[in-house]
């Protein structure tokens, strides 16, 4: 029995051209408008091919690979510089992870509606404020 129903969107064309703007480094969402499919239809595509998934994960790996290894390289190279300037980016990385953490609590907190735990995390974000602001 023939298949029904609309040919696919997703030729191999496609799927490579995917995994070319994953491994420059945009999202899923910014790589759906450029190729012109929804992202919806890009992850239920996904999840039917696991091989496709695999490769697209494989691109966004390729893009992390290739900016530590310019940071391992700017790190070696003994310029002063361009090694703070790594460092101070991952410092901003690492700082910015335990902002969202604190988010997820202060969301989790409402949540929950207890009154009594929001105004402690709000504290607590003001007084890491104050002291990165301190250095």
């Amino acid at each position: 029995m023939a298949k029904r129903g609309r040919p696919t969107l997703f030729t191999p064309e496609k799927e490579a051209e995917i995994c070319k703007f994953l491994a420059l480094g945009l999202s899923f969402v910014q790589t759906a408008n450029y190729v012109g499919v929804d992202i919806s239809s890009l992850r239920k595509y996904m999840k039917k091919n696991v091989a496709f998934a695999r490769k697209c994960k494989q691109a966004q790996l390729t893009k992390l690979v290739m900016a530590h290894r310019n940071e391992i390289d700017l790190l070696e190279s003994g310029d002063y510089r361009a090694s703070q300037a790594v460092i101070h980016r991952e410092e901003h990385r690492t700082e910015a992870r335990k902002m969202q953490a604190l988010r997820r609590a202060e969301i989790e907190a409402k949540n929950a509606s207890d009154d009594r735990i929001i105004p402690a995390i709000l504290n607590l974000n003001d007084a890491i404020c104050e002291i990165n602001n301190a250095f």
